[in-house]
């Protein structure tokens, strides 16, 4: 009787395993399987950031990082950010821009012909973080998706512009603060990153410069076009050029 009695829980305890191993090689195929069928949203919502993020740092540096200045000297269609002592909020404006333009960009008809039913969606929140030589954007975005045989969610997409947007913002600010005469040419070694950038300086009035900094080391690595960052300056004395 106890031998029969041992013999059933062995037996018990191997159906166990086998239904457990069963059930974690079914779920685990159902994981590869539904991550294979959501990739061509998650590439279409990741390229969309990407996109809209890449211009609004390039537009950023035009304007000199700061969206509607409250000082500023006007240069073709732009008003370009008269610098003081206290650098701008570059990061605040970058999250409102991005979060405009990704709206706009994500398209949930698109989502639906590939093959998608959208059931629940969250509001967007962007963060920026500005570094010395890259810009990273966190997307907080949640989206629910079913398709004929599962439901998936995705949620927080992140990418990195590689540019030296931060570094640009401290050279407007250390430029800004100098008082009297300063001729930019005897600190080129200073501004010059990775040996491929240069400082331009111009009159723009009476009373302001328009300074030019362009990075070329964007065009070489992966975007093909130079990173240019403009400012202005309230120093009639500010003279030279890195180049």
């Amino acid at each position: 009787m106890r031998n029969s009695q041992v013999s059933f829980f062995i037996i018990i305890g191997l159906l166990l395993v086998v239904i457990l191993c069963l059930a974690f090689i079914l779920f685990d195929n159902y994981s590869i399987s539904a991550t294979t069928e959501v990739s061509p949203v998650s590439y279409y919502i990741s390229s969309c950031l990407q996109s809209v993020s890449e211009e609004a740092v390039w537009y950023m540096g035009i304007v000199g990082g700061e969206l509607n200045p409250t000082e500023f000297i006007i240069v073709g269609n732009n008003n370009i950010t008269v610098y003081r002592k206290k650098p701008v909020n570059t990061e605040y404006y970058l999250n409102s821009m991005i979060k405009s333009r990704v709206l706009d960009c994500i398209d949930h008809n698109q989502i639906t012909k590939m093959g998608f039913k959208i059931f629940n969606s969250s509001d967007i929140v962007i963060n920026s973080y500005v570094f010395n030589k890259t810009v990273q954007i966190r997307m907080e975005y949640s989206i629910s998706l079913e398709s004929v045989d599962s439901i998936i969610r995705l949620d927080n997409f992140m990418t990195s512009i590689d540019v030296p947007l931060g570094t640009f913002i401290e050279f407007g600010s250390s430029i800004a603060r100098k008082i009297g005469a300063y001729d930019i040419s005897t600190d080129c070694g200073e501004y010059d990153i990775d040996g491929l950038t240069n400082v331009y300086i111009t009159d723009h009035n009476s009373t302001h410069k328009l300074v030019k900094i362009i990075n070329y080391k964007t065009y070489y690595d992966k975007y093909h076009r130079s990173f240019v960052f403009n400012f202005g300056v309230e120093n009639a004395q500010l003279l030279g050029n890195c180049a």
